[in-house]
């Protein structure tokens, strides 16, 4: 049976482009997208360096509203069928909220949420008619909790798997599959971006993107409803469980705050 495609966003760096090479190497033909021309280029051509499948390229800004839209006409535009899709862009901030810049949070609630949900809806109904599809959706550890210094982005990661939870369950009687994935701080293009925002320190101890796609993956393909990577970042949800919520924000509290 010919695969369909998977369409990854933020698919030309970090754990993007780790699950694109392994999508590749299970021969599954790739989009991917990404706002770096240059980068999408490298991508493409690491993985056809190494596996002989299609890797269609997308440029385009997920923080614009129109996006969505624009991805999904050019893909049916080419009349190319996407039976997995990979919402995996985005982005966070960190500093007191009443100090962060209010146009970069609006861009990340674009970019995490909003975007994310449109793309979901537009490809999903597309895989119920054909009872067939899967999705896999990035979120992390910090959507188990609140994040003093990194408000919006535990809340968008929170919305993330709150969102795939529900959606897991609607979709069974059409066939389709939806898993959240969790990683703690891994090491991406992410990471450059909080600390040029002023953290650094609590990406000490971060995971490969490598290691936290292959976790995705077989997640993704054993309809997993969410996986957590690493047995530390295991343990700690496993904490947020037993302590009470304000007990546990404000361990998030003095944590993140001892980053500045």
């Amino acid at each position: 049976m010919k695969k369909g495609y998977v369409l990854i966003t933020g698919g030309n760096k970090g754990i993007g482009l780790e699950l694109a090479k392994i999508f590749a190497k299970n021969n599954y033909p790739l989009i991917l997208v990404g706002t770096d021309i240059l980068a999408l280029y490298e991508a493409r051509n690491v993985i056809k360096k190494n596996y002989k499948v299609p890797v269609n390229l997308i440029q385009r800004d997920l923080t614009k509203r129109n996006t969505p839209n624009e991805i999904y006409n050019i893909i049916k535009g080419k009349k190319i069928q996407v039976d997995i899709l990979v919402n995996n862009a985005g982005f966070g901030t960190y500093g007191p909220f009443i100090e962060t810049n209010l146009e970069k949070e609006l861009d990340l609630i674009e970019l995490n949420i909003r975007a994310l949900t449109h793309l979901t809806k537009l490809f999903s109904k597309d895989m119920a008619k054909r009872f067939h599809g899967k999705i896999l959706n990035i979120s992390s550890t910090s959507a188990f909790q609140g994040g003093p210094y990194m408000a919006v982005y535990f809340a968008s990661k929170a919305f993330i798997l709150h969102f795939s939870d529900a959606l897991h369950s609607e979709f069974k009687p059409y066939g389709l599959q939806v898993t959240a994935l969790c990683p703690g701080p891994t090491d991406t293009n992410f990471t450059d971006c909080a600390k040029g925002s002023g953290q650094a320190k609590i990406f000490q101890s971060m995971l490969s993107p490598k290691r936290v796609a292959k976790a995705g993956y077989n997640a993704l393909m054993k309809n997993k409803l969410f996986k957590v990577v690493g047995i530390k970042n295991n343990l700690l949800r496993q904490l947020n469980r037993i302590l009470p919520r304000e007990t546990a924000i404000n361990i998030a509290h003095n944590c993140l705050l001892k980053q500045k």
